[in-house]
């Protein structure tokens, strides 16, 4: 059944809308524009805001005085000290009084959960990500388990802070000795897939429901308008945050190495190491029509990391855009082989180059009927209406 983008909640309960931080744009963001739509009264608390930060909604929060900072916030701000108030923030959330509100739903991949719960409040959080030092000493059967996860953890643990992360060891041994607690208070537990889901279960032993990530119907219907002919579409495209784990430089090598066009969306902290060269195009952050004009007159996405969902799939077949992928994680819930999809093993320019030549060899399309299905699945309307079902039911 269809379900209006207008879904609002109407309820008596005082909702606060915790989230990590505000510095760059991406799917947890995403996620946190659609809770804040649907919750407009809501009060916002974030450990630190980046007032360039591309989101009209969550201005607008900061303007009428709803959107709420920690002291980290008011420190000095550069791209190092951003890595370090990013791990710091676990210390700001708990040291907040939420004692007014009834229902704190939290958007988060850990920081926003150290919170302190007060009697008779309810905690619904909506988690992203498993933080890094919840791998340190992974015991034997969960190794057995879960190798998927424990790999992830070895090429992702150090990216807060590169190599200074030795230094925060100590810190990280405590911050996995107290998270259970805060895991434990949490009334409602969501994940996003059933890849993260069960990455949690061998974790923490809970099974989160299961609300996948909001895409923008009201951009994708109407995206075969920016559709250019066929012969036009001479690039390729990838859009996310330029950070070591996406795996941004590997996919520029290859594109470099096999004579390929390629537009790069987004900002990150390799923004100004990457390669410069004719063939790749670097746009920063782009309006949502020119991102989903790009998309959809690009020959393929590409992405090149592990993702526990990726919004970004969606919203390249939402686009009519096929898939060249990492073949781990939530891509495989999203997206077929062969199908709409072609995915490589490896995460290097190699493999990636050996997905591009079978894509090249292949009639891979995304139809008219595939691409509606997709967007009433996984639209924004959706989303809402699953949050609000279990705000209203808890």
């Amino acid at each position: 059944m269809p379900y209006s983008l207008d879904l609002k909640y109407n309820g008596n309960k005082k909702i606060a809308v915790l989230h990590d931080y505000l510095y760059s744009l991406g799917g947890a963001e995403k996620v946190l524009e659609s809770i804040l739509d649907l919750l407009p009264q809501a009060e916002l608390f974030t450990s630190f805001y980046d007032k360039s930060f591309p989101s009209e909604i969550i201005k607008k929060k900061y303007k009428d005085g709803q959107l709420h900072t920690s002291i980290l916030d008011r420190l000095p701000k550069n791209k190092f000290l951003e890595k370090i108030y990013r791990k710091l923030s676990f210390l700001v959330f708990r040291r907040w009084d939420f004692s007014k509100y009834d229902v704190l739903v939290i958007n988060s991949s850990g920081p926003a959960t150290w919170v302190k719960k007060s009697n008779d409040q309810k905690i619904i959080s909506y988690y992203h990500k498993i933080p890094s030092f919840e791998f340190l000493g992974l015991k034997d059967i969960e190794k057995q388990n879960s190798p998927e996860l424990v790999e992830k953890a070895m090429d992702n643990g150090e990216l807060m802070l590169g190599s200074a992360r030795r230094s925060f060891s100590i810190l990280d041994r405590y911050f996995k000795s107290h998270n259970r607690k805060y895991i434990d208070q949490i009334d409602i537990l969501i994940s996003n897939s059933i890849h993260y889901s069960k990455n949690f279960r061998i974790l923490y032993g809970k099974s989160p429901k299961i609300v996948n990530p909001p895409i923008d119907e009201n951009h994708l219907k109407d995206i075969l308008k920016f559709k250019k002919p066929d012969y036009s579409s001479d690039y390729y495209v990838y859009l996310g945050r330029l950070e070591p784990y996406k795996g941004i430089e590997f996919i520029v090598d290859a594109c470099i190495k096999m004579n390929k066009k390629l537009k790069v969306i987004g900002n990150g902290s390799l923004k100004d190491k990457l390669p410069k060269h004719q063939l790749i195009e670097y746009l920063g952050f782009v309006s949502e029509s020119s991102k989903y004009e790009i998309l959809a007159n690009a020959r393929a996405l590409i992405n090149g990391s592990r993702e526990d969902f990726g919004i970004v799939y969606l919203d390249a077949l939402c686009s009519g855009t096929p898939i060249i992928a990492f073949g781990e994680g939530g891509v495989s819930e999203i997206a077929k082989e062969a199908e709409n999809a072609i995915f490589f093993t490896s995460q290097d320019s190699s493999s990636l180059m050996d997905a591009l030549d079978r894509f090249e060899k292949s009639n891979i399309k995304i139809s008219e009927s595939e691409r509606l299905d997709i967007i009433s699945r996984y639209g924004k309307a959706r989303f809402k209406k699953e949050i609000l079902d279990i705000i209203e039911g808890i």
